[in-house]
C-alpha cells in the first residue's frame, strides 16, 4: 500500500513496541497507535511524589530482558539502554532468623540454605544453570529446540504443573527454602495451591541465577524509551494519546497487532469476531 500503511500496532506496550520493531525491521510501514501520553504500557516510570524522584510505575525489574529471545535480539543497549545489578536478587523476610537470600551467584545461596542448600542446586541452580536454554523453550515454542534444550525442558515440564505449595513440601525441607520458593512463584499472581504455580517459581529462581534480576538504569521508561528509539530510527510513526475503540479507528492496514488484554479485543473488533469467541472474551476474567 504505497499511500498507506502496512502494519498498525495497537498498544505500545512491551510486546506492542517489540513487535512493531520487527515489523518495521522486516521493512514494513509501521503506525503504532497508544492511548496514554506517552508509550510503554507496563514500562513506565513518573513522578508520582516528589519532584526529582522517579517511580517505576508498574514492572521494575527486567530478567526477560536480558534472557528472552525476542528482547536479545534486539540488543537496546546500542540505543544507549544500561542495566543495573542488585547484590541481592530478593530477599524472603521470616518471622524468625534472618532473610532468606536469593544471590545471583547460584553457589552462594545454595551455602546460605544449610540443609536444603543441595537441593536447591539440584532443583533450581540446574535450571540457572541452563537458564537461556529454558527461556527459548518457554518463550520461542515454535522453534525445534536444540539438543540441550529439549533435555531442560524434558525435565522442567514433568514438574512444573505442580502447585508450588505440592513442590515445596516435597522438594525442600527447611522454612527458609520453602520461603524463598514460596516468594518465586507467588509472582504468578495466582493462588499457590494452584497449578502451574511451581513452573513460575522454577523459571523466575533460573533466570536470578541466570542473568540476575536488572532494573534498568533510569527507570523502567527507559526501555520503553530504547524501544522507541529504534522504531524511530527505522522509520514508524507512532501517535500517542489516542483511544482505538472500535476498528473503525484503525487505519487500514494487511496487519494489525493488537496489544490488548481480552475483553478490549473484543471491544475493538465487535462484530467481526466469532459470536463464540468473543462471547469468551467478554467474559475473561482478569486475575487480582
Amino acid at each position: 500500500m504505497s499511500d498507506g500503511y502496512d502494519a498498525v500496532v495497537v498498544g505500545a506496550g512491551p510486546n506492542g513496541l517489540v513487535g512493531a520493531v520487527r515489523l518495521a525491521a522486516a521493512g514494513r510501514k509501521v503506525l503504532v497507535l497508544e492511548q496514554g501520553q506517552v508509550a510503554g504500557g507496563g514500562l513506565r516510570t513518573e513522578e508520582l511524589t516528589l519532584p526529582g524522584f522517579r517511580h517505576d510505575v508498574c514492572s521494575a525489574v527486567h530478567p526477560l530482558a536480558l534472557a528472552s529471545p525476542a528482547f536479545r535480539a534486539l540488543r537496546l543497549e546500542s540505543e544507549g539502554l544500561r542495566w543495573a545489578h542488585p547484590d541481592v536478587a530478593l530477599a524472603h523476610p521470616l518471622d524468625a532468623g534472618p532473610a532468606a537470600l536469593l544471590h545471583r551467584s547460584s553457589s552462594q545461596t545454595v551455602a546460605e540454605l544449610g540443609d536444603d542448600g543441595q537441593r536447591w542446586k539440584n532443583l533450581i541452580g540446574y535450571f540457572g544453570h541452563h537458564g537461556i536454554e529454558l527461556a527459548e523453550v518457554l518463550l520461542d515454542p515454535r522453534r525445534i529446540p536444540r539438543p540441550s534444550s529439549a533435555l531442560v525442558a524434558a525435565r522442567f515440564g514433568p514438574i512444573a504443573p505442580l502447585p508450588a505449595t505440592v513442590f515445596a513440601r516435597r522438594a525442600f525441607q527447611t522454612e527458609r527454602a520453602r520461603a524463598l520458593f514460596g516468594g518465586l512463584a507467588a509472582h504468578s499472581i495466582l493462588d499457590l495451591r494452584q497449578v502451574g504455580t511451581t513452573g513460575f517459581g522454577l523459571f523466575l529462581g533460573a533466570l536470578a541465577h541466570t542473568v540476575g534480576w536488572p532494573v534498568a538504569v533510569g527507570g523502567s521508561q527507559s526501555v520503553a524509551d530504547a524501544l522507541v528509539s529504534r522504531l524511530t530510527a527505522l522509520g514508524a510513526d507512532i501517535s500517542t494519546g489516542v483511544r482505538v475503540r472500535s476498528s473503525c479507528d484503525i487505519p487500514p492496514a494487511p496487519t494489525v497487532l493488537l496489544d490488548l488484554t481480552p475483553r478490549q479485543v473484543g471491544e475493538v473488533l465487535g462484530d467481526r469476531l466469532p459470536a463464540g469467541y468473543a462471547r469468551r472474551l467478554s467474559r475473561y476474567r482478569y486475575g487480582p
